[in-house]
């Protein structure tokens, strides 16, 4: 039987609740939360926790910001660079993922050390690197070592 979440809250709470002309008590019954669609809920005792998983264009941009930041980190890595050494980054991008680099320009030089900034490119260079993306996407990454000292 299919009961709303104040009935349900009531039964739980020890009161005696008529459903279908039939009297029930907290013994009589089991309460199972079923999340929506787009929810995820978990429950202990009289805790119930529900989380919105749905993700909005929003979430998506900021997760395609930090598969560009981690391909950024990878590629800092495999040149061989110093932890603290700044950079200059150079990007081609299209579609969504220009979109959320151009939301995010400004996090993902911080998180990579570009001082610089992002530099947008309307073509692929010769020299950038192309990673693949989720959702078969693609960004074009050329990193440079900028000339001072390394800072930790």
């Amino acid at each position: 039987i299919g009961i709303n979440a104040a009935e349900a809250q009531a039964i739980q709470w020890g009161e005696k609740r008529s459903i279908a002309e039939v009297e029930l008590t907290q013994e009589d019954v089991v309460i199972q939360y079923l999340p929506s669609a787009g929810q995820e809920a978990e429950s202990d005792g009289f805790i119930t926790i529900v989380l919105d998983t749905a993700l909005t264009p929003e979430l998506v941009r900021e997760g395609l910001a930090r598969e560009v930041i981690n391909r950024l980190q990878t590629q800092r890595k495999e040149s061989g660079f110093a932890i603290g050494d700044r950079i200059q980054v150079r990007v081609h991008a299209t579609g969504e993922v220009r979109k959320a680099l151009e939301e995010h320009g400004a996090w993902v030089a911080e998180e990579t050390l570009a001082p610089q900034g992002l530099e947008f490119l309307d073509a692929p260079e010769g020299d950038l690197r192309a990673w693949e993306l989720p959702d078969q996407q693609v960004v074009h990454l050329g990193v440079t070592k900028l000339a001072g000292r390394a800072r930790v």
